[in-house]
């Protein structure tokens, strides 16, 4: 059996994203056109 060659992973870094409001449940039923119940 032949051995594959990897290329080799390297992690260059990590982040974060923090969105710039909250939506509610009520927020979305007024953008979406649905119920609370669909959400």
């Amino acid at each position: 059996m032949k051995h594959r060659q990897c290329t080799p992973v390297v992690l260059l870094g990590t982040g974060m994203s923090v969105p710039d409001r909250v939506l509610t449940n009520k927020d979305l039923e007024k953008i979406v056109d649905t119920s609370d119940e669909w959400i």
